[in-house]
């Protein structure tokens, strides 16, 4: 309910230059019950299949999308860079760089499993 509320809030829509950044977790955190995959990835043949981002693999080292450009359609679609170690298992892994495209639905479903839009703050200890 709330993705879809947000949807509707064109004034919280993504920006250009908005990242979704995906900290490495421990492996006993709660799962993502999710994917959200593209064909829409530059330089990715369409004999290569889908381009999948699974939040619980990206978790396991992290990872980071930024919000390149805003394609004007219905829904909006975004120009993104993905940048990172892995985005699934197997032949659905995009690799540690690709640059793609999502429409709305999906980044905010991706940006919800990292916790929102943003680079996160990191408590500072002094060694």
């Amino acid at each position: 309910m709330t993705t879809w509320l947000a949807l509707r809030f064109d004034a919280l829509r993504p920006t250009i230059g908005d990242m979704i950044v995906f900290s490495p977790t421990p492996t006993d955190s709660d799962s993502w019950q999710l994917t959200v995959e593209t064909s829409s990835v530059v330089g990715r043949g369409a004999d290569a299949g889908p381009c999948i981002f699974d939040p619980n693999e990206i978790a396991v080292n992290g990872g980071s999308l930024v919000v390149e450009g805003r394609i004007e359609a219905n829904p909006p679609r975004f120009q993104l860079h993905w940048a990172g170690q892995h985005t699934a298992k197997g032949a659905g892994d995009c690799g540690t760089s690709a640059d793609l495209t999502l429409d709305r639905y999906d980044l905010q479903r991706l940006a919800n499993a990292a916790g929102g839009f943003g680079v996160k703050p990191r408590a500072i200890s002094a060694n």
